[in-house]
Formats: C-alpha cells, sequence, structure tokens
C-alpha cells in the first residue's frame, strides 16, 4: 500500500527521520480513513490534509520528553541551516527576488545545496540514508547528513561566522556572491 510509504516520506521531511511503526500506522490511517480526530479532513481515501493533520497533531510530534531521545528528530540540512540562521537575525530584502544569495553553482561546490539546484528531481539525499558512525551503528537513517562531508560543513561554519561577524558579505567566505 502507499499509504505507510507517503506517512514515512512526509514524516522525514517534516522533522522526523526515524519515526517509530505506530507513528507511521497513524498518519497513513489517517490519509486511508481521510480524516483525523473527525475534526481535519474530507472523508475521502487519500485526503493529504487528513495525513498532515495526523503528523503535526501527533502527541509524537508534540511530546516534549521525546526531545531528550537521540534518535527523534533530524539533523537539518545545509540551506536550511542558513535559513534559521537569517530568521533569527531578522534579515529582510526590500527586492527578494532579486538578491544573489546562496544562488550558483559556486554555492552548490561550497555547501552541497543551493536553492533549486538539486542534482535529481528528488531532492539532494536518499531518504534511506544511513551514515557511518554512531548513527549507522544504531540502525538509524539520516537523510540530510548524505550532504554533509567535511569540506561542506567547514564552508557553512564559515559562512555563518561571517554573517554573524560582517553582516551578509562575500567577507570571509560569507554566502553572497557580492557585498550588499
Amino acid at each position: 500500500s502507499h499509504a505507510p510509504f507517503l506517512a514515512l516520506r512526509f514524516l522525514q521531511r517534516f522533522g522526523i527521520s526515524n519515526p517509530s511503526p505506530a507513528y507511521i500506522k497513524r498518519a497513513s490511517t489517517a490519509y486511508k480513513a481521510g480524516s483525523y480526530m473527525g475534526l481535519f479532513g474530507s472523508g475521502n481515501y487519500g485526503d493529504l490534509g487528513a495525513m498532515i493533520a495526523a503528523i503535526l497533531l501527533d502527541p509524537e510530534a508534540r511530546t516534549a520528553s521525546l526531545d531528550a531521545d537521540p534518535s527523534h528528530g533530524h539533523i537539518r540540512e545545509p540551506f536550511i541551516k542558513i535559513t534559521s540562521l537569517l530568521r533569527s537575525m531578522e534579515a529582510f530584502y526590500h527586492a527578494p527576488l532579486n538578491v544573489p544569495m546562496m544562488d550558483g553553482p559556486d554555492q552548490v561546490n561550497r555547501l552541497g545545496q543551493g536553492p533549486y539546484r538539486s542534482l535529481s528531481v528528488f531532492s539532494f539525499f536518499l531518504p534511506e540514508f544511513v551514515p557511518s558512525g554512531a548513527l549507522g551503528d544504531a540502525g538509524l537513517v539520516a537523510p540530510e547528513a548524505q550532504v554533509l562531508k567535511g569540506d561542506f560543513i567547514i564552508n557553512l561554519l564559515d559562512g555563518m561566522n561571517s554573517a554573524v561577524k560582517f553582516g551578509l558579505s562575500n567577507c570571509h567566505h560569507g554566502f553572497m556572491d557580492k557585498n550588499w
């Protein structure tokens, strides 16, 4: 059935790389029933709205005690880390469509990612990717770890440090192609 497959993929994209089988079942049941808690969905088979409600409102998604579980959650990919940093710095642009930040093949070569620069239509990483080390030894997947190679991590940290110290510029390996 495609419902558990979709539930797993949506759960992975919404922040849990290794969801429990029960969580996958609850999300896929909402998709099949077309309803979650009788409040969300149309009641028709295949309702994505019901599945998303099940994913976001499920106790497993909202239980604070799971934050202490090292297998819960997921790694943030580089572009999401940068976006989060800039949001925390309250960065904004008067003409957001004309900002060359993070665009171009150079950024992909430096970070392994760039907006709309995925090498495949299926994203930058495989959903079943198992990294080496402690996560792999525990049998856990971490799809986002596929783009985290040593030189990309160093470039990401350099760019984030530059953004905090010097603002959005190309100074000291910043994220911009030119100073603004």
